[in-house]
């Protein structure tokens, strides 16, 4: 994913990215909210919370309509089988 020696780690941004949406928030700059956490991060084997532009630059040169079908896709996929039930 990433060639740059400063790059974050994988599980770092992914863990941001999973914390910020439990969290509720919508926009990258309510990821600066979670900065602070010492907790959660522990709990999925991140080091350290990322900031706002780091999780920016990692979609800055990905297509937004293939992200919007990913997200729409997976989504579906996590509600689907409670829809199914009575």
């Amino acid at each position: 994913m990433y060639s740059s020696p400063n790059a974050p780690e994988l599980n770092n941004l992914l863990g941001t990215i999973a914390l910020s949406i439990l969290a509720g928030n919508r926009r990258y700059a309510h990821v600066t909210a979670l900065r602070g956490d010492r907790i959660n991060p522990q709990g999925l084997g991140m080091s350290r919370m990322l900031s706002e532009d780091a999780v920016r630059r990692a979609f800055a040169e990905e297509d937004a309509e293939a992200l919007a079908r990913w997200q729409r896709q997976h989504l579906l996929q996590s509600v689907e089988p409670v829809l199914r039930e009575p």
